[in-house]
């Protein structure tokens, strides 16, 4: 075998080890350009989610409007207990007294069945996000077992190519 022949086999050897090293490094580029993708949509949901929980919350406005009544619905009540009523009258705010708690029963109740419901919601999205978690996971370690690698050669594989 003479030397030119030597140096050309050297040459196809070393062509071969870069483009596998350079198929290893796209498929290695492909994996991470995926995980984030993945990760950054679980981000735009999470984002998502905490908007649409901020529109439910009451605004400065609201609060000092109902601060406001408020205070009216105590002035007013020191007025009444300032002044004498009729029995007619008094009967007539005991009415009203009443309906105004049922009507807050009401709302409570209505306020705990939307806390069972936003609960339900939540849990849910915690559900499917778990479940997209090991659906990912699962398929990467599919991938690993594809290539034939063991786990232990994958992270040394990994260590290898994240150093260089």
């Amino acid at each position: 075998m003479g030397c030119d022949e030597r140096r050309h086999n050297d040459l196809v050897t070393l062509k071969e080890y870069f483009q596998a090293k350079f198929d290893a490094l796209e498929q290695a580029r492909a994996l991470a350009d995926k995980t984030m993708n993945i990760r950054l949509e679980s981000m735009n949901e999470f984002r998502a989610q905490i908007k649409d929980q901020t529109s439910t919350f009451i605004t400065r406005n609201e609060h000092d409007i109902v601060m406001k009544d408020i205070q009216d619905l105590r002035e007013s009540r020191a007025e009444l207990a300032a002044n004498f009523v009729t029995k007619r009258e008094h009967d007539s705010v005991l009415g009203e007294i009443a309906s105004l708690r049922e009507s807050r029963a009401e709302l409570r109740g209505k306020a705990d069945q939307s806390a069972v419901v936003w609960s339900m919601i939540i849990g849910g999205m915690g559900i499917i996000i778990a479940l997209a978690t090991f659906y990912t996971s699962s398929v990467k370690m599919q991938q690993i077992e594809d290539k034939s690698y063991g786990y232990q050669d994958y992270l040394t594989h990994m260590k290898s190519e994240a150093s260089k």
